[in-house]
This record gives C-alpha cells, sequence and structure tokens, in this order.
C-alpha cells in the first residue's frame, strides 16, 4: 500500500486531495483518546522549545519543553546521591576537582575488600573518631588524629576487634614515628627488635644454635650456646663468648 497523506480542501481548486509530502501540517490543538498509531510516519516535527530540550508531562497529559537535566542538589563541591529519588548531597562529602581532594567528614564504614591506591598519594586521611575496617582495608598510609585504628574480626566485627592507638606525645623525632616491619614471619619463640631507627626485625633471646664467627649477623642483647661457649652478641653483627665450665 502507498503512502497516504491526510485530505485536505484545496482553497484554489476547491477540490479534496492529499497533501503534498513536501506540505507541512500545522495542528493548533490535537487530543487523541486511547491509543494513536503514527505507523511508518517519517519525521514528526514539534515547534517551540531549544536545543537539547524535552518534552516533559504534568501527569494531566499536558506537555511541555524542559531541560534534559535535574538541578544538582547542595552547593559547590558536594557529592550528589540518590535522595528519595531526587538529586542529594551532604555538606560533609565533598570532592575538589582542581585538586582531586575527596573530604569526608563523620563516620565511615567500609565493608568488603577495598583498596584505596587509586588515591592520590596513596594516603587517607581521618579527622577525630575511628576507623572501622571490617575485612581488608589497602592503603600506603593512614592517618588517624585523635583516634584508632580499629581491625574487625571477620566472624564477629560487630563485638569484637583489634586496636592501634598513637602515643599522647612523640618526644623523638619530633615529627612523626614509622616502623618498617620484617619481610617473614619468623620462628616460633622469636621476638621483635629494632635497629634504634625504626628498622624491625625478628630475634631470639637464647638459642642452641651458636653463631658461625664473632662477626656472625646478630642485634644486641641476643644470646646463644652450646656445649663449649656462651655468646654474647653486644652490637649489630659482633658476638663475644665465655667458656662454659661443670661446678661440683
Amino acid at each position: 500500500m502507498a503512502n497516504r497523506y491526510p485530505l485536505v480542501a484545496n482553497s484554489t481548486s476547491l477540490v479534496i486531495e492529499e497533501i503534498s509530502s513536501s506540505d507541512t501540517v500545522v495542528i493548533d490543538n490535537l487530543s487523541v483518546s486511547n491509543t494513536a498509531n503514527l505507523g511508518a510516519v517519517g519525521n514528526i516535527t514539534i515547534t517551540g522549545g531549544t536545543n537539547g530540550q524535552i518534552l516533559k508531562t504534568n501527569g494531566s497529559g499536558v506537555l511541555s519543553w524542559t531541560n534534559d537535566a535535574s538541578t544538582p542538589g547542595g552547593s559547590n563541591r558536594e557529592i550528589q546521591f540518590n535522595n528519595a529519588s531526587s538529586f542529594g548531597s551532604n555538606a560533609n562529602l565533598t570532592f575538589n576537582y582542581s585538586t582531586a581532594n575527596l573530604s569526608l567528614t563523620g563516620n565511615a564504614t567500609i565493608t568488603g575488600t577495598t583498596t584505596l591506591n587509586v588515591i592520590t598519594g596513596n594516603s587517607l586521611s581521618l579527622g577525630t573518631g575511628d576507623a572501622n575496617v571490617n575485612d581488608v582495608f589497602a592503603a600506603n598510609s593512614v592517618t588517624l588524629t585523635q583516634g584508632a585504628f580499629n581491625i574487625m574480626l571477620t566472624t564477629d566485627n560487630a563485638n569484637k576487634f583489634v586496636a592501634l592507638a598513637a602515643p599522647a606525645n612523640i618526644a623523638n623525632p619530633t615529627t612523626y614515628l614509622a616502623w618498617a616491619l620484617p619481610n617473614t614471619g619468623g620462628n616460633v619463640g622469636q621476638f621483635i627488635t629494632s635497629d634504634g631507627a625504626g628498622n624491625m626485625q625478628w630475634a631470639t633471646t637464647v638459642s642452641s644454635s651458636a653463631p658461625a664467627s664473632n662477626s656472625a649477623t646478630g642485634q644486641a642483647g641476643q644470646i646463644a650456646f652450646d656445649s663449649s661457649y656462651l655468646y654474647v652478641c653486644i652490637a649489630a653483627n659482633t658476638w663475644t663468648r665465655v667458656g662454659i665450665a661443670t661446678w661440683p
């Protein structure tokens, strides 16, 4: 079936005929009941509005042109979120685009495996309060002000946790303390010692494995023995020994 166009009265010939495909139909008021099937109609042009706008209904069938965007909630830099199906925001959650700084004031709960390496400088700064971590928390630097770093137990994280807290003041150095932990799990009975510069390592108080020489690896305070001697480490990698004798 060929395309059909609306029939109108030709004001010149007074004959009822189809509108030409090149003509424009102007309808001042159009009301359609139930379903209107436009079929294979090509382009439909509705005048009015500006570029990018959409038609929006008032719920009663009245359409009007409006911008295809919702007004952001809150003030500049506040992060947007769904608030009862509308854009919402809070002054305690902001993002500064120019500095790439994400700011959160208040309590934060992180559940699951969270990696923060995407943060510029690989650091996380938290204000007054505690940082609660339910599973895994990965960041090169975590800074807490007047609070404790709490590590929750996965199976009972509502009631039990371990915490790390900074001392009330730091005498030396005057800026911060940093401890470099050992790169192994150590052996049974070993303890962690420091070289005085913040480097931690595993050590044994008393060992039955005698040092191979007076310059064997060791930390001051370590003691070892064998059937003939008692060995004492008096400085890093520096050993002395004294003979062992029986007595009545």
